[in-house]
């Protein structure tokens, strides 16, 4: 039972159903393989667009979008209620909020990360054109 708790506990904690193995390893006692940690993430986040992932987190926490923009401010739900059905793209700065609201790391949404990669590769070259010929089109240079 204690094992079972805590498995539960980990798989919660780190939102990944692959580090079961990993926390079954550690839960009984023997040494982990360090293959699992690669692909751990260091904090949670997700894949899925915010559009799809939005309604299930907040039906989860019994909320609406009427009071998710309340409770945030400065926000309508009408606005929010567009974005999530793809009507207006979806805004960085709102989604931000709304993670911190929601107690997730900003970057829990993929819009933000996508975002931060971007203004990177735009205001870093170097970074623009590794990520280009290694990435993208792999041909020497």
């Amino acid at each position: 039972m204690v094992i079972a708790v805590s498995l539960f506990w980990c798989m919660t904690l780190h939102h990944c159903r692959c580090l079961l193995a990993r926390c079954q390893l550690l839960h009984q006692g023997r040494p982990h393989c360090p293959r699992y940690l690669d692909f751990m993430p260091a904090k949670p986040t997700t894949n899925h667009p915010f559009a799809k992932q939005l309604p299930r987190l907040l039906e989860q926490r019994g909320l609406t979008l009427r009071s998710l923009a309340r409770d945030i401010g400065g926000l309508d739900h009408a606005y929010l209620s567009r974005m999530v059905r793809g009507q207006l793209p979806v805004n960085v700065q709102h989604v931000r909020r709304i993670a911190r609201h929601l107690n997730l790391p900003e970057d829990y949404f993929p819009e933000v990360r996508e975002d931060e990669v971007v203004e990177a590769v735009r205001n870093r070259p170097r970074l623009r054109d590794e990520i280009y010929f290694q990435r993208i089109n792999k041909r020497p240079r």
